[in-house]
């Protein structure tokens, strides 16, 4: 049977929170009124809001038994009765019951079909079957359509069974299409790595339908001639705005031949009271183990509920949540079984290494961490340190062993092994994580990794170095609506566009004179005429044909043959050449620029502080298994991150009872990749796993973030 905790089916959790308590499950006014004219009785009156407010959250009515006690206490005290009023008719056979049922479906606009559910639950899971074959994906699919129609959700038992169904018939037909591959009577044409791409490609007209949505979500106009303009215009608008605002300009400079020079940005350093604010906090952090926060996050958050067998049912172990604990420790930390369970009292190598290997995989390892990521995201002083608009992406290189298909030597970082390549945002906590080869150009993965993040943490201004651009990449990333800002190194060097050769610049015309004094202008008659391969490109890496990293690994410099190439070189030549003029008209896009660039050098730092075991050293040789420890690695220091957060929001409380004065804009100077009160070595005591935390405090309403906010 499938674990209902791994779907989006919706069952209350063993612990509720206060905050869950007030937000789904306290009747409005309206709601009050409402359920009063409906009953005569006090009892009647609780059965009928705690009826209405239960479906609204699970989608469906709970049998008396499901609800907890303390939500049916909540809506009690919410509508002001007596203690020792129970609902009534808790029986589902009763007429009066039966009169509630239909009162909050036809309140909540929502049908009782069981029939007309099945058919469409079964048509949503056969057809997601082709593209996904982890059994609470098939449920969710099914959720999704079901709240889509209206419907009232179907027991998860009905719903297990249908996946259950639809999987057998799936196995059913892949062991006749491998017998049929054995026997030659079937053949793949292009299975090759090198086959041709554009073969999976939608065509236009598979496009048309998607066309208008894809683009209003993306913020692109939906005709080729209107995104030419688009692109012509705000290439204009950056020109004129650099030439006009160049007197004011204190940081760029022509020297007499031509050349630009732009100052570098002095640095704003860190105020005196933000130093002092640091310091106490620091002095007063709690000392914590790394088992200690991972384990008290696993039971704040449950994202260890996504880990589990293959087939999606409960895990046959004991204690599975201190299992995967300890594993994510132990992986995390780059310990690795072995060391780990010589240090652990109570666990074997074995029992690590089963829960690694068969339980946790690197798609269930992507929702753990987007689970951290979101709730970091809820936490009031994180409204100091970022707003999640932006990310930095940006690669380190850690050392494996040589004899591995991965591994190369790497120019760049030096050293030999390969590269988590890590999407932070601007508030700190890294969204996603990957592990890429050392001889790899880093920009390849940037869109990949971007549209991978599930979390509610949705960037669309994009930081990186000089290795996070190239022309493709300045496309792709504009044609999903994202706003690539790298920091390069060589700008000076590089050509600077213009959107029409009939236009010359007072002051900054030198940038745009090649040799001889031409000048590069954009073929906008390519762009609008391959336009409409744009979008198939891009809808078909939405829509799962493509894959983007394969998409711009060919789209390389020796691509002078492809049409597709040249548009994504014309539009990528306009969109760097805005980026560029953005960049040298605006200080304070610079520090932005640097500010994020700096945190995920500083995650970099962190996460590796986290990786201290065999030196540092990835022991395994299987690429997957390597990428999986860096996503480890990511999810270990993203709990500690979330700990962190609240440790230092707990020590503000205690600084603002004794009199201190806390800004907003001191803690923005702060940083949670504290360390000092972290102890990575030590007998590793697990009896914190037994250890039941109190709930965790998000609201911080002493300090007011909200002219921060207005300021970005």
């Amino acid at each position: 049977m499938t674990s209902v905790e791994r779907t989006a089916y919706r069952v209350f959790p063993r612990l509720m929170m206060t905050r869950e308590l007030y937000l789904f499950f306290s009747p409005s006014q309206e709601e009050s009124a409402w359920a009063r004219e409906k009953t005569d009785t006090d009892e009647h009156l609780l059965a009928l809001t705690l009826a209405l407010k239960c479906f609204q959250r699970l989608g469906r009515f709970a049998k008396a038994r499901e609800v907890p006690p303390v939500v049916v206490e909540h809506v009690r005290r919410c509508l002001e009765l007596k203690e020792g009023i129970a609902p009534a008719y808790a029986s589902p056979r009763t007429a009066e019951s039966h009169r509630v049922l239909v009162l909050v479906r036809r309140r909540e606009g929502v049908a009782y079909a069981p029939g007309k559910a099945r058919k469409i639950a079964v048509k949503a899971m056969t057809r997601a079957a082709w593209v996904k074959n982890h059994p609470p994906d098939l449920i969710n699919v099914a959720l999704e359509r079901l709240a889509q129609a209206r419907l009232e959700l179907p027991a998860f038992s009905t719903l297990d069974s249908m996946e259950s169904t639809i999987r057998g018939q799936e196995a059913m037909v892949f062991a006749s299409l491998a017998e049929e591959l054995r026997t030659g009577d079937i053949a793949v044409d292009g299975a090759a790595e090198y086959g041709d791409w554009s073969s999976h490609l939608l065509t236009f007209d598979e496009c048309r339908p998607l066309l208008a949505a894809y683009c209003a979500e993306a913020g692109l106009p939906a005709s080729a001639a209107e995104f030419v303009a688009e692109l012509k215009e705000s290439h204009r608008q950056a020109a004129e705005h650099l030439d006009a605002g160049y007197a004011d300009n204190e940081d760029l400079s022509f020297a007499k031949d031509g050349t630009p020079t732009l100052k570098r940005l002095a640095g704003l350093g860190t105020t005196a009271t933000a130093t002092k604010l640091g310091a106490e906090i620091k002095a007063r952090m709690p000392e914590r183990t790394l088992i200690e926060i991972t384990s008290r996050t696993a039971y704040w958050l449950g994202w260890h509920r996504h880990f589990g067998p293959a087939s999606g049912h409960d895990p046959k172990l004991k204690k599975p949540q201190d299992r995967y604990v300890l594993t994510t420790f132990a992986c995390g930390s780059n310990m690795g079984p072995a060391e780990a369970a010589r240090h652990i009292e109570g666990i074997t190598a074995h029992e690590i290494s089963l829960a690694r290997n068969r339980h946790i995989t690197l798609a269930k390892l992507n929702k753990a961490i987007t689970d951290v990521v979101n709730a970091f995201a809820q936490l009031d002083v994180v409204k100091a340190w970022g707003d999640g608009s932006s990310v930095g992406t940006d690669g380190t290189q850690v050392d494996t062993y040589i004899d591995n298909l991965l591994a190369e030597t790497s120019i760049r970082y030096g050293g030999f092994g390969g590269i988590p390549y890590h999407y932070v945002s601007d508030n700190y906590i890294a969204l996603f994580s990957r592990f890429v080869p050392c001889g790899a150009w880093e920009a390849i993965y940037i869109i990949d990794g971007l549209l991978a993040n599930a979390s509610e943490v949705q960037p669309k201004t994009v930081h990186a170095d000089t290795q996070g651009q190239s022309f493709p990449v300045f496309t792709l990333a504009h044609l999903f609506g994202f706003d690539l800002m790298p920091r390069i190194r060589n700008w000076k060097d590089l050509t600077f566009f213009q959107h029409t050769d009939q236009v010359a610049y007072h002051h900054i015309d030198a940038l745009f004179r090649g040799e001889g004094g031409t000048r590069n202008v954009i073929d906008w008659e390519l762009v609008e005429k391959m336009w409409p391969d744009l979008m198939r490109v891009a809808i078909s890496i939405r829509e799962g044909r493509l894959n983007s990293v394969t998409l711009l690994r060919r789209l390389g410099s020796h691509s002078r043959k492809n049409e597709i190439y040249k548009a994504f070189r014309e539009v990528g030549r306009s969109v760097r050449t805005v980026a560029l003029l953005r960049f040298l008209a605006d200080p304070a896009l610079r520090r932005r620029i640097t500010a994020v660039t700096n945190k995920v050098e500083g995650f970099n730092g962190f996460s590796g502080w986290l990786r201290f075991g065999n030196d540092g050293v990835i022991a395994d040789n299987d690429p997957a298994e390597q990428e999986k420890m860096i996503k480890f690695n990511s999810l270990l220091a993203n709990c500690v991150i979330f700990h962190t957060a609240l440790d230092m929001m707990e020590v503000m409380r205690q600084l603002l009872a004794e009199g201190w004065e806390i800004s907003a804009e001191d803690v923005a100077q702060l940083s949670p990749y504290l360390t000092a009160h972290i102890s990575r070595f030590s007998l590793y005591a697990t009896d914190v796993l037994r250890l039941r935390p109190d709930d965790f405090d998000p609201d911080l309403p002493e300090i007011d973030f909200s002219a921060l906010a207005e300021a970005a």
